[in-house]
């Protein structure tokens, strides 16, 4: 699949727009594109990635059209890592503990692996630490924060976190497409790892149907959040 940089017809915001592109005329219908969105805060969106290959795959999406989260201000990074601490709380409670990943662009019109270009954070649920892989491709950096995002700003990279916190982070602008996905087919679920052949995957309704069962835990979970995160508290809507 070609990448997606245009604005008017990116997938991603047709989501947080919820309107009707001409790419996902091809993928959703109308009803669907305007449910896609679980929750929401000021700034992103968490909605089910449309070709799951593991229970609970989800992405976290900004809803600004921007190449990569290293072009996030710093307020912007706050409310992501409070949004990202509610999310793996939620996905370890529902499916197992995740690992995040993204392939940030060096800019809307240089692919780095990724077949959309507007920023989004993968979420994984999975029992396996990838590092060992990747450190076997690529040469990584340790990553203390994300703040330290920014440096990475007009270079296309990968950005990995394990499940306890750990970041790595890889320069790069020659990371084969869907990358990320081929080595967690291959080593995890045995799923077909190209999304574009397997959208709509049976998992994704089952987990779309666990995660609004579970409604009450998410409210729980938001609530205990935002008393931890005092300082940059974040409204959240649940849809």
């Amino acid at each position: 699949m070609q990448f997606i940089a245009n604005e008017k017809i990116c997938p991603f915001c047709s989501i947080v727009k919820k309107s009707y592109s001409s790419t996902f005329r091809k993928i959703f219908s109308v009803s669907e594109v305007k449910n896609e969105i679980i929750f929401e805060s000021l700034n992103f969106i968490f909605c089910l990635d449309i070709g799951p290959i593991v229970n609970g795959y989800s992405l976290i999406i900004s809803k600004k059209h921007i190449p990569s989260f290293a072009y996030l201000s710093i307020e912007e990074i706050h409310e992501l890592i409070q949004l990202k601490h509610i999310i793996h709380k939620i996905l370890t409670k529902l499916f197992g503990k995740p690992i995040f990943f993204e392939h940030g662009a060096a800019s809307l019109y240089e692919n780095a692996g990724c077949c959309i270009e507007h920023a989004h954070l993968h979420a994984i649920p999975t029992y396996k630490d990838l590092s060992y892989i990747f450190f076997a491709d690529y040469d990584f950096e340790l990553l203390k924060s994300y703040e330290k995002l920014v440096d990475y700003r007009t270079k296309g990279y990968l950005f990995y976190e394990n499940h306890i916190g750990t970041k790595y982070c890889y320069q790069a602008s020659n990371i084969p497409s869907q990358y990320v996905r081929k080595i967690i087919s291959l080593e995890i679920s045995k799923r077909p790892w190209n999304w574009c052949d397997y959208v709509n995957f049976p998992s994704r309704y089952n987990t779309k149907k666990i995660i609004y069962e579970s409604l009450n835990i998410i409210t729980k979970l938001i609530k205990n959040s935002n008393e931890l995160f005092q300082e940059y508290t974040v409204e959240i809507k649940i849809h």
